[in-house]
């Protein structure tokens, strides 16, 4: 039982496992807030082709955030 619990807290401690979680945390950040910045942006926009515009530009400039953001 005690090696299980030395290998599981040396699985926990590993750079790399560090590194994968960093990266899903930030990537989910990400993804929240282009979803918020689609919600409250499109509320100040008139036109349907405006605030459809609005959207994609959002999610599209998400894109190379979120590559730069997991890269780290």
């Amino acid at each position: 039982m005690e090696a299980l619990g030395d290998s599981l807290n040396r699985w926990m401690f590993d750079p790399t496992v560090g590194k994968l979680i960093t990266a899903t945390v930030g990537l989910l950040v990400i993804v929240t807030l282009v979803r918020l910045g689609q919600k409250s942006l499109g509320r100040y926009v008139g036109g349907a082709e405006a605030r459809y515009r609005l959207r994609k530009s959002v999610t599209f400039l998400g894109y190379p955030i979120a590559f730069i953001g997991s890269g780290r």
